[in-house]
């Protein structure tokens, strides 16, 4: 057991402090952990794991964590600076900054390309109180001369990285009581492993608070409900205000259970800081310790659909892509949500993953996001399977792919039209897609869906798992000129074993490619009723057998699946 004198902070060395006046210098971050020790020593009580910072965070005497570092608390020391002269001389930081190449990696992941959204379409307006439904979404986007158009595929993943909106950014920075256009540095703190320092902020790099907050934070999750940020709000809330400092430390004390309550109103960076910023003391709270706590500005991944260039001057491009909205109207399940988040419950919350893109569609003027495409799986499904008998088998946004491979179909369909093939037999297709609703299923694959005519004709039988047996009782059947999509209830698993004696005679006797896309919960179903029905055991073999049978097939390009949780 280690002992608590193996804790105590070691002071700073006389070469560990710049002196100059940093706004939280080593020596602040030493004091701070002293007071710790001394308290927990006094006590008699070792910390726990959970508030226990990484190795050598703060001034440990022990050595560096060689498994990594598990918390940057102790890691950032901030200093303000002042110049006086052009901005060229600042060098600040941006993700277009070309002399900044590492860090716009780590925001976008690549070397992201720019782009405007002069005009953006969704297919729903949708404004029931609470709508968590797929949508179809248009982006018509200006690339420019050096975009090669021919890189973006259908079935490819397109990565879009949204800087936060100025609106939002400019109410943080007055939270914070900073200038939008206040310079500061980032430097990691002497008595951390280099590895302990928030990845994703530049360090020893000029950078103005807007920028910090418009391209390096995540101000929209709900990360900030988590017990780091609470107790540093908590710290900061002046002491004369009981009411708000009692209800953070009981969500401090009691987070499991509460947190549950409270993230019913899914309180963002802002809706934190609207309730409490009228209470805070007179340093606010220091961005320093809130970059130790903050989460990471991220770009989001969008299954591509369809790519078609719209006019050549200016060039530009629509994508079509599968996302998911998530409309929900705040509510309050319990007092302690009430009191700590008021102002939140009377915002409609509007999702986090997919919050960027929408943001970006409702904005009226041209919006400037990074772009960069990423493989989803094997690049080339559309190609490898719209000229033989397919069945499709989709849970959720893995819906995306399975219409790429459709709309490639249809196009292919198109090209080689003629008289004398409008007479060959179709090829046999079946869609089976696991819907939370039947409103989703109608809006992904209905007549006024934007791929309505690439489902109408290349799919010859349609397939809609309900999740949601409500929704299955309203509507029995959703038909769409000559295709008939069927409505059924239940596990996906249950819908595919009704359906045995179809699947295995397509895979079989019509040689039937299989593609299965979605999450890990829905393939793990889907695979154990496939392989039950078209690679059965009998009383002579083993289930080894099966199982070579079923790595063959995937090893031939008979099977795929495609975890929609784990691309890359």
């Amino acid at each position: 057991m280690q002992d608590i004198e193996d804790l105590k902070p070691r002071e700073p060395g006389p070469s560990e402090c710049c002196g100059s006046g940093c706004a939280r210098c080593v020596w602040d971050v030493y004091f701070d952990e002293y007071s710790k020790w001394e308290t927990r020593k006094a006590s008699g009580t070792l910390p726990l794991a959970e508030d226990t910072p990484a190795p050598s965070a703060v001034f440990a005497r022990s050595e560096p964590n060689p498994a990594g570092c598990s918390s940057y608390l102790g890691s950032v020391v901030l200093k303000y600076v002042d110049f006086e002269g052009e901005e060229d001389d600042f060098g600040v930081v941006c993700p277009s900054d070309s002399k900044t190449p590492q860090w716009r990696e780590s925001i976008a992941g690549n070397t992201p390309l720019t782009i405007q959204l002069p005009t953006a379409d969704a297919t729903t307006t949708n404004d029931a109180p609470h709508h968590h439904n797929l949508e179809l979404v248009a982006l018509n986007t200006t690339l420019g001369n050096t975009v090669d158009i021919s890189q973006y595929s259908p079935g490819d993943v397109l990565e879009l990285y949204a800087p936060n909106h100025s609106s939002v950014v400019s109410s943080i920075c007055k939270h914070f009581r900073l200038p939008e256009t206040r310079l500061v540095q980032l430097k990691a703190s002497p008595f951390v492993s280099a590895d302990c320092f928030p990845p994703w902020i530049p360090q020893r790099r000029n950078i103005t608070v807007k920028d910090l907050f418009t391209y390096y934070v995540d101000v929209s999750s709900s990360a900030y409900i988590r017990k780091p940020f609470l107790s540093l709000l908590q710290k900061c809330v002046a002491e004369q205000h009981a009411p708000q400092r009692s209800a953070l430390q009981r969500l401090c004390d009691q987070h499991k259970e509460l947190q549950a309550e409270v993230s019913t109103t899914f309180p963002s960076l802002l809706d934190m800081l609207d309730a409490f910023g009228p209470y805070l003391g007179a340093s606010g709270i220091p961005l320093a310790k809130f970059l130790e706590v903050s989460a990471p500005l991220r770009s989001r991944k969008f299954s591509i659909v369809d790519v078609s260039s719209v006019s050549e001057s200016p060039p530009s491009t629509s994508f079509l892509l599968c996302a998911r909205r998530i409309v929900h109207e705040r509510r309050s399940s319990s007092s302690a949500s009430t009191l700590v988040l008021p102002a939140s419950l009377e915002r409609r919350f509007e999702g986090h993953v997919s919050q960027s893109l929408f943001s970006a569609l409702r904005i009226n003027e041209p919006s400037t996001l990074w772009l960069r495409r990423s493989s989803f799986g094997a690049s080339l499904i559309p190609r490898n399977f719209v000229k033989r008998p397919l069945m499709m088998f989709c849970g959720g946004s893995g819906i995306g792919p399975a219409l790429s491979v459709l709309v490639a179909a249809h196009k292919l369909k198109q090209d080689l039209s003629s008289p004398s093939s409008s007479s060959q037999t179709p090829i046999p297709r079946w869609l089976m897609f696991s819907s939370r609703s039947f409103e989703e299923a109608e809006h992904i694959l209905g007549e006024k869906s934007l791929v309505s005519n690439a489902v109408r004709g290349t799919c010859s039988r349609i397939t809609v798992n309900v999740t949601r047996p409500e929704d299955h009782e309203q509507r029995n059947l959703l038909t769409m000129n000559d295709t008939t999509i069927h409505l059924v209830p239940g596990r996906i698993d249950a819908v595919i074993r009704n359906e045995a004696q179809e699947i295995y005679g397509m895979f079989h006797d019509s040689k039937a490619a299989i593609l299965a896309c979605g999450p890990s919960g829905f393939l793990s179903s889907t695979r154990e009723a496939l392989s039950s029905i078209l690679f059965p055991v009998s009383a002579e073999d083993d289930s080894s057998v099966s199982e070579q049978q079923w790595t063959m097939s995937e090893l031939n390009g008979d099977i795929v699946f495609e975890d929609w949780n784990q691309r890359k």
